[in-house]
């Protein structure tokens, strides 16, 4: 029969029983008082020669491993799940909502301003308002290429297309209140707009028309031959720069109550 000494001199008894399980049974009744288990969670721990009392820790305390401690082990706080600790977390795999809704906030709102309109500024939301009615020709310094915001216009603002901002159909865009667009960080000095105009009507023919190297609109441009079907929209008329070809098998409709007109 063999035997391990505690600390303390106490004895563990080691006895071999028939199914090869070794069964520890501790002198707690000889053994000093100093080493009893006194409390509710105290546990009993190996240093890797003889066995060591650790008490239980305080609430919501959890036990964790560290060399440095005789043990090997001791209590601790449970380390933090919260992601607003953790300025760079990183998912093994699919982010599973678990049935949940992931919502993103509305920032404080951002003025319009002729030159550096910084989106980004805020850093409390992916949602924002642009107030005023000066051109837009930058919106600053995301934190990294792939980030996004939705801008809603209370006024009537230009986003001016360039080497900066590539605007949908590459022409300015002229907003108006309610308007919603997307922004999209494709590096962090060069972005992505896409307007969805509050009318309905698609980016492109709400965007103003060409613009010069000042900004200012001097034409609205359209192809010289279609790539496709297309229909004018109800209740309004379509003003096309001539001349203009519908390609072979193309179809272009107009309703009763629409003009087409090319000039």
């Amino acid at each position: 029969m063999a035997t391990t000494t505690f600390t303390d001199n106490s004895t563990v008894i080691v006895a071999s029983w028939l199914n090869d399980v070794d069964a520890l049974v501790y002198d707690i009744f000889n053994g000093p008082d100093t080493f009893a288990l006194h409390a509710k969670g105290d546990v009993l721990a190996s240093n890797g020669s003889t066995i060591q009392l650790v008490n239980v820790g305080s609430n919501n305390q959890v036990l964790t491993a560290d060399s440095s401690e005789d043990a090997g082990v001791k209590w601790a706080a449970a380390a933090s799940g919260d992601i607003v600790e953790d300025t760079t977390p990183q998912l093994g795999g699919f982010l599973d909502t678990n049935g949940k809704f992931i919502s993103m906030s509305q920032g404080a709102a951002v003025a319009s301003e002729d030159g550096d309109t910084n989106i980004w500024a805020g850093d409390d939301g992916n949602t924002i308002h642009i107030t005023g009615t000066d051109t837009i020709t930058d919106f600053g310094t995301p934190k990294r290429a792939g980030c996004h915001m939705w801008l809603i216009f209370d006024a009537a603002a230009v986003v001016q297309d360039s080497a900066t901002i590539t605007v949908a159909g590459n022409t300015n865009y002229q907003a108006a209140a309610n308007d919603l667009a997307l922004v999209y960080a494709l590096t962090t000095s060069t972005f992505l707009f896409m307007p969805f105009p509050n009318s309905g009507s698609s980016p492109v023919a709400a965007s103003g028309g060409l613009a010069d190297a000042g900004g200012n609109i001097v034409g609205v441009e359209n192809h010289v031959t279609t790539s496709g079907n297309f229909t004018v929209t109800n209740g309004k008329n379509l003003v096309t720069g001539g001349p203009f070809t519908i390609a072979s098998t193309h179809v272009a409709t107009v309703g009763t109550d629409e003009t087409w007109t090319v000039v």
